[in-house]
């Protein structure tokens, strides 16, 4: 029972306020403006959403209080949601979001985000946690966290300070695995401008940035993922995606950052181990000794027999 009211602050160009609640619940929601004017309350309406105009509106905002149906056969992934649509010229300041009761049940916890610039809550805050954002939440992906191998100001070996933290709205344990993301370098083109690529400073940079440059972020530990996957793949072409994501996962490594529980927020269950993953993965790589002809700048020869040795349990090194 009860009310709880939300505090938005409102300093720039906000776009919207996505407030996603339990099936078990019913909320009222009311909105007031920074003057006081008043909008709502607004009772949950399962069709809300076919309004184009919002259930309740005004020359600066949209309110639903509607059913979200996602449109697939899962009818758990539909969700009560509010959705509060910011039009320009809203006013800036002190924005107050007020949930309301409106059964008999007890209230559950819910989720509530905001996209758009200047724009952020002031209360009843969570930074750490529920933070992954499509598609990143989606059950058939391989979902990647960050972690630093190269920073002058972040801890080595910790998580970056950019990576999302899970677990999923629903409870899902995202993300799965964590790889290298700050900083990442590779060859420069000489085509490059400045904006494509970043050169660090300090032990952030690197020690020849004409033909070298460096990024930063989970766009750098998702293609690390993938390039190991597709060797685990190549190692045994038949996994599903089912048992590529156990083979990362049981496998992966952890350490003092990650934690000895099984998941963590921001890591998944562990760094990545591609090598330990392979070798997992029934009969580990073939090996090659492969010999033959060598010629020094004075055109001497030396020649050297050709040895194949194929070893199908072998760990890597």
């Amino acid at each position: 029972g009860g009310s709880l009211t939300l505090d938005f602050n409102f300093n720039d160009s906000p776009q919207l306020i996505d407030l996603y609640y339990s099936n078990s619940d019913r909320f009222e929601v009311t909105v007031a403006r920074p003057d006081g004017t008043v909008l709502g309350p607004v009772a949950y309406d399962p069709n809300g959403l076919s309004l184009a105009n919002g259930q309740a509106f005004d020359q600066y905002l949209q309110i639903y209080n509607a059913n979200d149906n996602k449109g697939d056969a899962d009818p758990s992934n539909d969700q009560p949601d509010i959705f509060l649509f910011f039009k320009a010229g809203a006013p800036a300041g002190m924005w107050k979001i007020t949930l309301k009761d409106a059964d008999s049940n007890a209230n559950q916890a819910f989720d509530a985000w905001s996209a758009g610039d200047g724009g952020y809550f002031s209360s009843s805050l969570d930074t750490d946690s529920r933070l992954v954002g499509s598609p990143g939440t989606a059950r058939g992906a391989i979902t990647v966290g960050a972690y630093v191998t190269r920073s002058i100001s972040q801890t080595i070996g910790g998580p970056a300070s950019f990576t999302s933290p899970g677990p999923t709205a629903d409870g899902r344990q995202k993300p799965e695995i964590s790889a290298a993301g700050y900083y990442l370098y590779s060859a420069r083109s000489s085509d490059v401008d400045g904006e494509h690529g970043t050169i660090g400073t300090g032990e952030n940079a690197p020690t020849d940035s004409t033909h070298y440059t460096g990024l930063a972020g989970t766009s750098m530990s998702t293609p690390v993922v993938t390039g190991a996957t597709a060797l685990l793949l190549e190692s045994n072409p038949g996994l599903t995606v089912d048992q590529i994501k156990s083979r990362l996962t049981t496998y992966a490594v952890k350490d003092l950052y990650t934690g000895s529980d099984p998941w963590n927020s921001r890591l998944g269950f562990g760094k990545l181990n591609i090598a330990n993953a392979i070798n997992q993965n029934g009969g580990g790589l073939a090996k090659f000794t492969i010999s033959g002809r060598v010629t020094d700048l004075q055109g001497r020869t030396a020649v050297f027999p050709w040895i194949r040795q194929e070893t199908g349990k072998e760990a890597l090194g």
